[in-house]
């Protein structure tokens, strides 16, 4: 461009062209170059924007085809689809930009795709395939995401994101637990350890890892009772089995025996079996102290337990007594807990019950649970049983055929409502109404029962019969 002679100043103008083409705003940036007869100051560069007076094309998403699937080679491929959409006019190309997510991996699940996509020109529609890539793996379901993104020549609609849903065409293993060994131990330093374990069974294909999800709970404290585990755990490539070890953490402290439970989770390429939690009990390796205040007891009287722990205050000890049944001592449950004070003690005090049975002497057994500790009581009987009696009359010497003879019982320290059974002897079947020579007589209240027999009158000749 040229100075006038004279002039300060020289204009440069910039005419847009109108299109039909909706670009959005555009930009000119005019830089002055150096030459001949001039210097260029610090201020060497402007921009004019032009303004396009074409709306510009809103973008929406859609999944046209949510739903897609591994397939076999030679079956039905199943893909799925997005439909992006335009308005206003589509007289041009458009290029729209779009990412992806989800739980699906580009190139390895589903075709490798670049990011962008472009209408043709007078279309209104643009597709984007997802072709799922079959694989071995068992994953589950799968999601591809995708988002539209900004760029030059739209803008973005409210429906910015869709998902197409991938499913899978192999079959989820089923995961099991047991506690192999279900019995661990705090050991000093130097001793052999004593772990337990939980193994994990998966069932199906083996071909890939495999990352499984459990919660501990129990009453032992994961990183200060046992080993801090992570909450997953994985199977190998070619492992039908996983393996999570219970270390115990020795400690000083007399807790008794605690538990560890696991519980298998839910996630992502699996499913959970009927067998889904297991335990492991961590034996304490701490002494306790278990005491009784007296060795043989009688009938009547009470025995007191003493436990003593290195135990804090609050700690629950489990016993059960056996030898003996909930009735010899007072009704008291043959199961309980001992909960240690400040000290690390605990007591129990057991009322042995005064009964009157003559039975022999017993001996109550105390163990702690899942320990070696127990102390053993010998009970002496103390009751002494009366003796039984019975006697039995005849209200008359003389009984006539035809008549009633009457039998008295007469008992003492027998209950009532005893049955006594009785047999008729010295007549034949013939000689009794009925005929039956055998009966049973319940004792009343007053300790008596009667025994009531009529006799049949048969017109013969026999003599007296005793």
């Amino acid at each position: 461009m040229s100075f006038a002679a004279g002039a300060a100043t020289a204009l440069i103008n910039i005419n847009p062209i109108d299109d039909t083409l909706a670009e959005g705003s555009e930009t000119v940036i005019l830089t002055l170059g150096t030459g001949t007869g001039y210097t260029v100051g610090a201020t060497n560069t402007a921009t004019v924007t032009i303004a396009d007076n074409e709306v510009l094309p809103v973008i929406t998403i859609a999944a046209t085809d949510g739903s897609a699937g591994e397939t076999l080679t030679g079956q039905t491929a199943n893909p799925g689809s997005f439909t992006l959409t335009r308005t206003g006019n589509t007289a041009s190309t458009l290029t729209v930009n779009y990412t992806l997510s989800g739980t699906a991996t580009k190139g390895t699940d589903y075709n490798n795709l670049t990011g962008t996509v472009s209408f043709a020109a007078g279309a209104a529609t643009a597709l984007i395939n997802i072709n799922p890539i079959d694989d071995t793996l068992a994953e589950g379901s799968e999601t591809v995401i995708l988002t539209l993104g900004t760029g030059t020549g739209y803008t973005v609609g409210a429906t910015n994101t869709a998902t197409v849903t991938i499913a899978d065409n192999e079959v989820l293993p089923v995961i099991t637990i047991a506690a192999t060994d279900g019995s661990a131990g705090e050991t000093l330093t130097g001793q052999t350890a004593n772990p337990g374990s939980f193994t994990l069974t998966r069932t199906g294909n083996t071909a890939s890892t495999l990352t499984v999800n459990y919660t501990l709970s129990g009453t032992a404290t994961k990183g200060t009772d046992y080993n801090n585990l992570t909450g997953t755990v994985s199977f190998a490539v070619g492992a039908a089995t996983a393996l999570i070890n219970i270390n115990p953490i020795d400690d000083t402290l007399a807790e008794g025996s605690e538990t560890v439970i696991l519980t298998l989770g839910t996630g992502t390429g699996y499913t959970l079996g009927a067998t889904k939690t297991g335990t492991v009990t961590l034996m304490d390796d701490e002494p306790y102290n278990l005491t009784f205040s007296t060795e043989t007891i009688d009938e009547g009287q009470a025995v007191t337990f003493t436990l003593e722990t290195r135990g804090t205050a609050g700690t629950e000890v489990p016993y059960t007594i056996s030898g003996v049944n909930q009735f010899d001592i007072s009704g008291t449950s043959l199961k309980g807990i001992f909960i240690t004070d400040n000290n690390g003690m605990g007591q129990l005090t057991l009322n042995i019950a005064d009964d009157l049975l003559t039975e022999t002497d017993e001996t109550l057994t105390l163990k702690l649970d899942n320990r070696s500790e127990l102390v053993k009581v010998q009970i002496k009987d103390t009751s002494q049983t009366p003796v039984k009696t019975l006697k039995v009359n005849s209200l008359k010497q003389e009984t006539n055929e035809g008549e009633e003879a009457v039998f008295v019982i007469q008992t003492q320290n027998i209950g009532t409502g005893t049955e006594i059974a009785y047999t008729l002897i010295g007549i034949s079947e013939d000689d009794v109404v009925g005929g039956m020579l055998t009966g049973t007589a319940m004792i009343d209240k007053t300790g008596a029962a009667i025994i009531r027999v009529a006799l049949n009158n048969d017109n013969l000749l026999e003599g007296t019969k005793l």
